[in-house]
């Protein structure tokens, strides 16, 4: 059947010849005397389960609302956001897994740039660095980031970064900035940050401090949250 007129045409594999249908209240469709489906203006009601013996309805228009029918490449194609954070729990700055994780500065192996995104009890801290400094990961392969996680500082500590950006880079040398933060206190609890980043995808990102209360500053947990293209 082909051209269902009131502004959406469907095309399928029913041998039949084309018809023309032009509705003001619906119409219903009967197939032995039974009803199967009635459309009307906004909406198609379907009357009982539809076996299609193996023919298929395609050219199917964008859906428009929650209710509407869609083609399976259309459904494939729609970006979705993954909840689940990307990085698992990292064991050392160059981790097996493929991550390799970076900061300008940092207190010992104790207090290891990994150790931001390590589960567990542990956290990053410079050596006394407070102004101008990062921390940066380097994914398997540029990913695009919808969303980021930071929680400052253990214990209460008011060694926390407050103006900062999160840059994305691909060539580590290059960064675009993501999101701006000149006023923003990271302290102990799981701050969430949303990125509008639709297009871009980046395979290094970093935290970029532009100053901190000292005299150690750094966090305790960084995850980021991709498109999954």
């Amino acid at each position: 059947m082909r051209n269902i007129h009131n502004g959406l045409l469907y095309n399928t594999l029913v041998q039949n010849p084309p018809v023309t249908l032009y509705i003001s209240d619906g119409f219903l469709v009967k197939v032995d005397n039974r009803d199967i489906t009635k459309f009307h203006r906004n909406k198609v009601d379907l009357l009982t389960d539809t076996d299609a013996n193996e023919n298929y309805i395609y050219n199917l228009p964008p859906p428009l609302h929650g209710y509407d029918a869609c083609i399976k490449g259309y459904a494939d194609a729609v970006v979705k956001k993954c909840h689940i954070g990307l990085i698992q729990s990292l064991n050392r700055n160059v981790d097996k897994s493929g991550y390799e994780v970076s900061a300008l500065s940092q207190q010992g192996s104790s207090y290891a740039a990994y150790k931001a995104f390590r589960s567990g009890n542990t956290e990053w801290i410079t050596a006394g660095t407070t102004t101008n400094f990062w921390i940066k990961i380097k994914c398997l392969q540029a990913v695009r980031v919808w969303k980021f996680v930071l929680t400052g500082r253990r214990n209460d500590s008011p060694e926390q970064i407050h103006n900062w950006r999160f840059e994305g880079s691909n060539d580590d040398s290059d960064w675009t900035v993501l999101r701006n933060e000149n006023s923003f206190e990271v302290s102990l609890a799981a701050h969430q940050f949303n990125v509008e980043n639709k297009t871009n995808s980046y395979q290094y990102y970093r935290i970029f401090v532009l100053e901190a209360h000292g005299p150690n500053p750094g966090l305790s947990h960084v995850q980021i949250f991709v498109y999954s293209d």
